[in-house]
């Protein structure tokens, strides 16, 4: 059946495209519509994860090797997702007005497997850095001199923070102001 020009009735048949006369404006710059948690969006998790990868440098300085930038990019990436996701879940629940877990809950779970891979890939937790430690004190001192060197200042300042924070009564929290999921005490 071929439609008469000009018919009103969209080319899909009644019920798709726009109806006659009607129209919307176009979305503006910055438009959230369709923007659920943010925790796929570049937009929204770009300048987390810069900001994750910057301080990363600082607390962790064996980090900024080049052989470590892939895994911090994805770290920092991971990161700025698990926050997203919990903001998002804090506010919405982790179930539904039926009682169903929310998608996002699923993919915080997914997240978080991944950054602890991550973060042993770094050195960021008690039991990966002892062993990166124990992998770089076994390296060619020539080629490894300055990662070794790194990871023994930043131990260095680990101890002593930690020691600080022992006299000052703060006691616990090493490296924990990253925000880097844990860090316990």
């Amino acid at each position: 059946m071929t439609r008469p020009r000009g018919s009103g009735i969209p080319a899909g048949g009644p019920g798709h495209g726009t109806p006659r006369g009607w129209s919307w404006p176009p979305f503006e710059a910055g438009n959230q519509a369709a923007l659920t948690h943010g925790a796929r969006s570049p937009r929204i998790l770009t300048p987390i994860a810069d900001q994750f990868a910057a301080g990363l440098a600082e607390l962790a300085p064996w980090t900024s090797a080049a052989s470590f930038q892939g895994t911090v990019a994805s770290w920092s990436w991971a990161e700025a997702q698990a926050v997203v996701l919990r903001a998002w879940l804090d506010e919405h629940g982790l179930v539904d007005d039926d009682g169903q877990p929310r998608p996002a809950a699923g993919m915080l779970e997914r997240v978080e497997t991944r950054l602890a891979g991550l973060r042993g890939q770094l050195g960021l937790t008690p039991l990966a850095l002892g062993k990166l430690l124990a992998t770089l004190s076994q390296v060619d001192s020539d080629k490894g001199s300055q990662g070794l060197e790194a990871l023994r200042r930043a131990g260095a300042e680990l101890r002593a923070a930690a020691d600080r924070r022992t006299v000052d009564g703060n006691g616990g929290r090493v490296a924990g102001e990253l925000g880097a999921g844990g860090g316990g005490g």
